[in-house]
């Protein structure tokens, strides 16, 4: 699992979600494989609609967002099932200006109907 998917499950967690990973590892070809081609994370929170994730850095951000656009179909039926789908990219913040040390910040992207 990679360390942008445990900050994403750490983050819905902390916002009161039950999470769980969907993303399978395929170790033949040595890809992972996301739910739908889109989805890495499904989670669920009382009340609230069921949300499907893409999680990466920030860095990959646009590599991702062309994904999602390829996906575009998928992604807006998703979405028709009273469903939400988001992207969460994780960038670095210094804590301090000028010094070494950083956080990690999540930028959220949503999609719904």
């Amino acid at each position: 699992m990679s360390k942008f998917t445990e900050l994403t499950l750490k983050y819905l967690r902390d916002l009161g979600y039950e999470a769980q990973v969907v993303e399978k590892y395929n170790s033949f070809t040595r890809q992972r494989k996301d739910l739908f081609g889109v989805i890495d994370i499904i989670a669920i929170k009382r009340g609230e609609p069921l949300l499907g994730v893409q999680s990466t850095s920030y860095q990959q951000r646009a590599k991702h967002l062309a994904l999602i656009e390829r996906l575009k179909a998928t992604v807006e039926l998703w979405c028709s099932t009273r469903s939400e789908f988001w992207m969460i990219t994780w960038r670095k913040q210094k804590l301090v200006r000028g010094g070494k040390a950083f956080k990690y910040v999540p930028v959220v992207d949503y999609w719904r109907v």
